[in-house]
């Protein structure tokens, strides 16, 4: 706060106790008061006087777009470099901080600036690029969520990478993508861990094999730890619509996606018969056939709640689920008395 105060202090002294001081540098001055206007004025006092003058013409542009007239900016602009082609750096520059000022709300308009700034002086490129990534990677570092826009940002940053590095900076971003998905399920932050993922793919679509496995890992983590069957199932879904639609033929999957449920009386029991002739050797078998246990007592269909209580036991003499097994069996045995 002390140090802003003594800029604005010096720009008044400047401006007012130096009458027949260097116009530009008041320009300058009046430019960081946000008085543009004045600044304008200032940089046409030394027009008027030598036209030639690239640096006037830069500093009225420059005001001209702090101000919000962007037409007349780029005519000012264009001269400066006409007059001096060394100007084509700092025009970008200014137009691609005025750029970032604005993508926050509103995204068109910075789009347009950068793109300004690409026109005038092409390898600016890729400065856009990596900048727009580091800044919402840095973002991102700070919140639990990712904003929806945050595909279209990042896609922006590829844009405008040259051609000719397009496809490395695609990947290195996947790469980075990966790893923040990565550190956010350790903080359990599934919901954005797999947003993070799938934005992966999306950049890089040789990462499929290795996208889809970790995402599977997610809606399970999320049914199984977080008790969130809804997440669960959305990320599940997403990978058959978003990334591998393969993935329907994984045992992992199928149970989990068809058969993973909060309350015996929603299993679907037919979908859980059809796993068991389909994956015989799944690891998944006996937790299946406990669901139909579950389900069949439920429904007070004790006979089959029995015959798959008895395959059960014998087909997993070591059963996780005996005690609940036995409990089953002995609440149907004391129905059946009464």
């Amino acid at each position: 706060m002390k140090n802003v105060f003594l800029l604005l202090l010096a720009i008044i002294v400047l401006l007012n106790c130096s009458p027949h001081g260097d116009p530009l540098d008041k320009a300058e001055a009046f430019i960081e008061i946000k008085r543009y206007e004045n600044a304008v004025e200032q940089a046409e006092v030394v027009i008027m006087q030598d036209p030639k003058n690239e640096r006037a013409h830069f500093i009225k542009g420059k005001a001209y777009l702090l101000n919000g007239e962007t037409v007349k900016a780029e005519n000012e602009f264009d001269i400066a470099i006409l007059l001096e082609t060394r100007m084509k750096e700092k025009v970008a520059n200014i137009y691609y901080h005025y750029g970032l000022g604005r993508i926050d709300h509103n995204f068109s308009k910075a789009e347009d600036m950068f793109q300004k700034a690409v026109e005038k002086n092409p390898p600016f490129g890729s400065k856009i690029s990596d900048q727009l990534i580091e800044r919402w990677f840095s973002r991102m570092d700070i919140s639990p969520e990712i904003p929806e826009t945050a595909f279209k940002y990042l896609q922006l940053a590829i844009g405008f990478c040259p051609p000719e590095k397009t496809t490395n900076q695609k990947e290195k971003l996947s790469e980075r993508l990966m790893k923040k998905s990565m550190e956010r399920k350790e903080k359990e932050f599934i919901k954005s861990s797999a947003m993070l993922a799938f934005m992966a793919f999306q950049f890089n679509p040789l990462k499929k094999e290795e996208v889809t496995s970790h995402l599977l890992n997610l809606g399970c983590h999320a049914m199984d730890v977080q008790k969130d069957y809804e997440l669960g199932s959305e990320i599940l879904q997403a990978i058959i619509e978003e990334t591998d639609k393969s993935i329907e033929e994984n045992d992992q999957f199928y149970f989990y996606y068809h058969l993973k449920t909060k309350e015996p009386k929603e299993l679907k029991i037919k979908q859980a018969e059809d796993f068991m002739l389909t994956f015989p050797n799944s690891n998944y078998i006996e937790d299946v056939l406990f669901q139909v246990v579950q389900y069949h007592a439920y429904h007070l269909n004790y006979d089959k709640a029995l015959f798959y209580l008895e395959k059960l036991q014998s087909d997993f003499p070591a059963t996780r689920y005996k005690d609940q097994l036995s409990k089953i069996e002995e609440e149907i045995r004391q129905v059946r008395k009464g």
